[in-house]
């Protein structure tokens, strides 16, 4: 390789392997410090060598981020508008309650409940699914791959073959917040007008 580039007993790069990769920005620095001003060399980690890969992988994290937050706010719209129709259902009942001296606070608490058990088991429900897709990962993309041939991760845009994944109970956790949180707030809004709604004309359907 040597005398095909013309180099001689030269070489063109000098690679260190690192038992943590992680640890590349702390040993460049090292090195750079050991390097010539005027010397022709030029110090880079591997995360600079293969920054476009990284960008392509940012943005897919951002664009899966983004669908998960909209698969989410449409999971509340539609938790918000069974609510409204269970309300509107429940109407008659509702007017008795207020005419036998229910608070509007009871009322709310009642429909609050209801969207607190949908929020904890379609949360956990979620997780427990999420966890299980995550850990056979990789069965499904060679399902993908083989049967339908279509394969979402291409090793020619990721750089390497499977789907690596950590698994950060912290993002476990937020996903599961903001899912119970949304419930609950789209079980609030009608709960509220709920309770706000005329016992005379509730009891006049009846």
């Amino acid at each position: 390789g040597q005398d095909l580039a013309g180099l001689g007993a030269g070489v063109r790069g000098i690679a260190l392997r690192l038992d943590d990769p992680y640890k590349a920005d702390q040993v460049l620095t090292t090195v750079q410090a050991k390097i010539a001003e005027d010397a022709p060399w030029e110090a880079r980690t591997w995360m600079q060598d293969h920054q476009a890969q990284f960008s392509v992988i940012k943005m897919q994290r951002q664009l899966l981020t983004f669908s998960l937050a909209f698969i989410m706010l449409v999971s509340a719209f539609s938790i918000m508008a069974v609510m409204f129709t269970v309300t509107i259902q429940k109407k008659r009942e509702i007017g008795v309650m207020k005419a036998l001296g229910s608070a509007p606070f009871q009322i709310v608490s009642i429909f609050l409940y209801q969207g607190i058990i949908i929020g904890l088991l379609g949360g956990l429900l979620g997780l427990g699914l999420g966890y299980l897709v995550i850990i056979n990962r990789q069965p499904i993309l060679d399902f993908f791959t083989n049967q339908l041939g279509f394969s979402p991760f291409s090793a020619e845009i990721n750089g390497f073959e499977g789907l690596p994944a950590i698994i950060e109970p912290r993002e476990f956790i937020g996903v599961f917040a903001f899912a119970f949180i949304m419930c609950i707030i789209a079980t609030l809004v009608p709960a509220l007008l709920a309770s706000r709604s005329d016992a005379a004309k509730s009891l006049r359907n009846m």
